[in-house]
């Protein structure tokens, strides 16, 4: 019996050490002679090239920003060049679309004379699409509201039981206008202090209202500044006109706010090519009294202001850009003393837009602008309170409007959702335009695998 007790133990210790032989040599073996392995990432690369020549394609088309402007248009264009493909696509675009959509919480007549002077808005050698719909701020589920890229609030509302509604409008890239005025012994409530940084305390001091140039490219002005003065504004020439230097001739107007001049100004259209000014608003062309013709491109002085005629569309539409040569100065828009003067609430004077042109420190404004939750908002004082048909509603009145409005609106446009995907990569491009307005547009596309 203790025989073979012995010559058990014996044997488990031999297997004992055959183990650990095994286990040595395989771990010598392992690290002199380590396993290699390569990866040629072949898939990220492909990815990479393929977003790169989307973009690309792209570029070269010409059609870059007509096709990113649209999710549909775009949606198909990666059907139709990839059909099977195994990889998915997005994209997004940021600048100005080329459809804004206003929702309006306005009169029906505000939305009608609004939605007319937005008609034929071009920028940059390109039509912009402004859509006005009817909106409601007890209704933010509404499809108007939804779809649009910014808000605009003409008259006097409680805006108080819409804060929540208002805020979480902003946080989507959507900005909100305001414009109203404030009767004398009452002053901004806390939702549109939050939202437009507006106070009263201001102080009337002038005669005018002037637009001022931002110091800085950085400040909050800087982009309804440049849009003012540089994005054209479409006038048209509706009336028939006889003059002996052309076939074919249109007679339209134009207004503005220049001190000293007459408001409003009649221009003609000859052949569709050339324009004449009437100067002296005698409402005749008279070659020693006028200006003509102009081209496109050509600048016609009013005042100390030189206007561009930036384009001529046709016989019966031109449009005008308006000078940078000196600060702008409005036909007084600010409320008269019988309302209260507003200024900002946190006294920066940066986000001050048009202002009296008085000497105060705080002077009473009428456009303020501000932006809260990565935003941009705006507050305008009644520029129609005296009636959108009023005399003193001018032209230059609507383009300060439309400017705030491009400013303000949505600039992100692309894929609702980023596809569910393992890996993916992107491909960016930045394109400049600076025909009219010095613009810049940020494209990406991005190419991923789901597996």
């Amino acid at each position: 019996m203790s025989s073979k007790k012995a010559f058990g133990s014996k044997g488990l210790a031999v297997t004992i050490e055959l183990l650990a032989v095994v286990t040595a040599l395989f771990v010598a073996y392992s690290t002199f002679f380590p396993a290699r392995t390569y990866t040629s990432n072949w898939d990220d690369a492909y990815a990479v090239l393929l977003s790169r020549d989307l973009v690309a394609s792209l570029v070269a088309s010409g059609d870059l920003y007509s096709y990113m402007s649209d999710e549909a248009t775009m949606s198909d264009f990666f059907d139709t060049m990839f059909p099977e493909s195994n990889y998915a696509f997005w994209y997004t675009m940021e600048g100005v679309k080329e459809r804004i959509m206003v929702a309006c919480d306005c009169t029906n007549e505000q939305i009608t004379k609004l939605d007319a002077w937005a008609d034929g808005l071009r920028m940059n050698d390109r039509d912009i699409d402004v859509f006005v719909c009817h909106a409601k701020l007890e209704e933010p589920d509404s499809v108007c509201m939804q779809g649009s890229d910014v808000l605009l609030i003409w008259g006097t509302q409680d805006l108080a039981e819409y804060e929540q509604g208002l805020v979480s409008y902003l946080t989507e890239d959507k900005g909100i206008v305001e414009i109203v005025d404030f009767p004398a012994g009452t002053s901004p409530d806390s939702t549109q202090q939050a939202i437009f940084g507006i106070t009263d305390g201001g102080v009337y001091d002038g005669v005018q209202d002037v637009i001022h140039q931002p110091d800085s490219t950085d400040r909050l002005t800087y982009g309804p500044f440049k849009y003012f003065y540089n994005m054209p504004l479409t006038l048209y020439a509706p009336d028939s006109a006889a003059l002996t230097e052309c076939l074919v001739s249109m007679k339209g107007s134009f207004s503005h706010s220049i001190p000293g001049l007459p408001l409003w100004h009649d221009f003609w259209t000859c052949n569709g090519t050339y324009v004449f000014f009437d100067m002296n608003d005698d409402g005749v062309y008279v070659e020693a009294d006028d200006v003509g013709p102009l081209s496109a491109g050509d600048n016609v002085t009013f005042g100390e202001h030189d206007f561009m005629l930036s384009y001529v569309d046709g016989s019966n539409k031109i449009r005008m850009s308006f000078p940078e040569s000196a600060d702008y100065k409005f036909m007084d828009f600010v409320q008269p003393p019988a309302g209260e003067p507003i200024f900002p609430d946190d006294g920066d004077i940066t986000r001050i837009l048009v202002q009296m042109d008085g000497a105060q420190p705080n002077p009473a404004c009428g456009v303020i602008v501000n932006g809260p939750y990565g935003s941009r908002t705006a507050w305008i004082a009644d520029i129609g309170r005296d009636g959108l048909e009023s005399p003193e509603f001018l032209d230059d009145h609507k383009q300060l409007l439309l400017s705030m409005l491009v400013w303000s609106s949505s600039k992100i446009v692309g894929s609702e959702t980023i596809p569910s995907i393992q890996e993916g990569r992107v491909s960016s491009y930045i394109d400049v335009s600076n025909i009219d307005v010095f613009e810049i547009h940020k494209y990406e596309i991005g190419v991923g695998s789901p597996y």
